[in-house]
């Protein structure tokens, strides 16, 4: 799950960047439109929030993992 939030926010900052990019180029329609870039813009937070949920609940499960082993060694 994480690896797929991961390329989900990664491909959609990266849209998002040719998309600016080539505004001045190409015309692409309901692509080059404010809604559609701000959709991905969107994309990115929430997979990018979920992602460091993710990262940030397995180091404290690692963490508590790793103090719980402290603790019978001790």
């Amino acid at each position: 799950m994480k690896k797929v939030l991961k390329i989900i926010s990664d491909s959609s900052i990266f849209i998002f960047g040719i998309l600016i990019i080539s505004e001045n180029f190409i015309d692409l329609g309901y692509f080059n439109s404010a809604d559609f870039t701000n959709l991905l813009v969107v994309i990115y937070l929430i997979s990018s929030l979920y992602h460091s949920k993710l990262v940030m609940k397995e180091k404290d499960m690692k963490i508590q993992k790793l103090e719980h082993q402290l603790k019978n060694k001790a």
